[in-house]
C-alpha cells in the first residue's frame, strides 16, 4: 500500500543530524552523527545526563505537524 504523504509534511526539511547522515552516505564516510557506543559511559557524563532531563533540557525539535503528515 503506498502512503501519501500531505502538502504540511512535504514542506518539512530534514533535521540537521539527518542532512549529516545523508551526507556521510553519499561521500562514502563514517557516520559519527549518530550511533552506539560499544563502551560504558563514566558516571559523570550519566550524572550530567540525568540532570538535563531532570531540567528539560533537549534537542528535539517540535512537531507540529505530526498527525498532518500521512492521509489515506
Amino acid at each position: 500500500m503506498e502512503l501519501k504523504l500531505s502538502k504540511a509534511s512535504r514542506s518539512l526539511t530534514p533535521s540537521p543530524i539527518q542532512e549529516l547522515s545523508h551526507l556521510a552516505q553519499r561521500c562514502g564516510a563514517i557516520n559519527l552523527a549518530e550511533g552506539f557506543p560499544d563502551f560504558s559511559a563514566p558516571p559523570h557524563i550519566k550524572s550530567a545526563a540525568v540532570a538535563a532531563i531532570n531540567a528539560d533540557l533537549n534537542q528535539y525539535r517540535s512537531c507540529p505537524f505530526l498527525g498532518l503528515l500521512f492521509f489515506p
